[in-house]
Parts: C-alpha cells; sequence; structure tokens
C-alpha cells in the first residue's frame, strides 16, 4: 500500500527544489557574468597596452611593462641555463620555483661542468647548518656577477675571497657561501637570505649589489609559460591594490 504525501509537505518540497534551482542558476549566472566581464577587462587592457593608449613611461604602463621585462628575463634565465643539461640528466642548471616570489632557482643536487648546485640550491659543496667550531661563515648574496657561471667555485667572489682570508689568517677559518643567482633583484635576494641563508648561522652576512638590482617587486612577478602568465587584469589590481 502507497503512503500518499500530505499535500502542504508535497508544495513545501517542491518549493525546496525550486528555490535550489533559483539558487544554482543565479549561482552561475554570477560566476559566467564575472568572468565575461574580467575577460572583457583584460582584452581592453592588453589592447590599451599593446596599442599605446595607456602610456608606459608611467603609471600603471610602466608597471606593466616592468614585469614584462621582469619576465622576459626569467625566461632568459631558464632558456638560456635549463637547456645545458649533460648527457642523460633531465634537468638544467636552473629550474621554475615553487615560490613564485623569486621565480627561478638553482637546480638542488646537480653538476653540470664546473657548476656544481649543492642538495639546498646553491653553489658549492654540502655544508653542516651549524659551522664548525672556530669557522667564521660569511653568506654571500647577489646576481649572475656572484653566481660565476663561467668561472670554476674557486674563482668566483665567493671562493676568492674564502682563499684569500684563510691565506692570511692563521688562527681562524673561514667559509664563504655563494647564494648568488643570475637575474635576481634586491627582494629575491632578500627572499634566499630568509628562506636559504640564514639556516646555515653566518656570521656576516654580504650583499653584492649591482646597479639593475632595484626592480619591480617580485610578489608580482610569476614566471610560468603561455598565454596567461602575465594577466593585465592581475597587474592593474595589484598595482593599485598594493
Amino acid at each position: 500500500m502507497k503512503t500518499l504525501a500530505h499535500p502542504e509537505a508535497r508544495i513545501r518540497n517542491k518549493s525546496l527544489h525550486s528555490t535550489a534551482r533559483r539558487f544554482a542558476f543565479n549561482a552561475f549566472l554570477l560566476v559566467g557574468s564575472t568572468l565575461f566581464c574580467a575577460t572583457l577587462a583584460e582584452l581592453f587592457l592588453w589592447l590599451a597596452l599593446e596599442s599605446k593608449i595607456i602610456r608606459t613611461d608611467r603609471g600603471f604602463g610602466a608597471f606593466a611593462k616592468q614585469f614584462e621585462d621582469a619576465q622576459l628575463k626569467g625566461f632568459s634565465v631558464l632558456k638560456n641555463y635549463e637547456g645545458e643539461a649533460s648527457k642523460g640528466q633531465k634537468q638544467g642548471i636552473f629550474r621554475l620555483s615553487d615560490d613564485i616570489s623569486i621565480g627561478w632557482e638553482p637546480t638542488p643536487g646537480i653538476k653540470i661542468g664546473h657548476i656544481r648546485i649543492n642538495s639546498a640550491g646553491f653553489r658549492g659543496r654540502e655544508y653542516s647548518h651549524i659551522p664548525p667550531p672556530g669557522v667564521c661563515r660569511i653568506a654571500f648574496l647577489g646576481d649572475s656577477d656572484l653566481f660565476g657561471l663561467m668561472l670554476k667555485e674557486s674563482e668566483t667572489i665567493a671562493g676568492c675571497l674564502e682563499t684569500h682570508l684563510n691565506r692570511i689568517h692563521n688562527k681562524k677559518r673561514f667559509e664563504v657561501l655563494n647564494f648568488g643567482v643570475p637575474g635576481y633583484n634586491t627582494e629575491q635576494e632578500l627572499e634566499t637570505l630568509q628562506r636559504k641563508s640564514l639556516i646555515y648561522n653566518p656570521s656576516v652576512v654580504v650583499l653584492l649589489y649591482c646597479f639593475n638590482d632595484a626592480e619591480l617587486s617580485n610578489r608580482n612577478i610569476i614566471v610560468r609559460v603561455g598565454s596567461l602568465s602575465h594577466p593585465y587584469l592581475g597587474l592593474f589590481l595589484s598595482y593599485y591594490l598594493n
């Protein structure tokens, strides 16, 4: 025997189903209209920048151009060095970083030619986090000038300084750690200091500053491949909200 639902219960269920359908439709309409408006805004900003309607020598236009220049620098580093992997190796000297604030980084544990990257992801041998007794540890931060792509470890700035200090000091030993990465600016170097260098408890930290280090804040640099690698709408919001 079938149990007949109470008329009020049927009306209530029908009302609930109707409300749920309206909610789903409104949510879909909201998401769809938001995506449509964002796409239009992205297209407008792209056309305005490409056609020079928005000037690139000041304001948001200059910010967007600076972003693209910084992004091209990251692509250049990866293109030039990522493909230099030795036979049997799938990775090059540098890789994209999971941390978008630095964009790219040395590939940990790789050796290509005279370039050796330790397991922590900076040039040189393995180091303990705590310096050995009687050792003064110096951490160097910088860009390609410090990294020394064409130089042996002993010929880099860090290597030469370590050799010199250990030669002139008989009772005290020195370790100079090379945290240089080609293309890095000051903010990326600060991030490297916080993420990597301080773990090794240096007594001294030295920043090798170059004239082009003062550039775009790297929280706005996302080095990725594809048409959505640098949405202008995101740059626009970042410029006016930061």
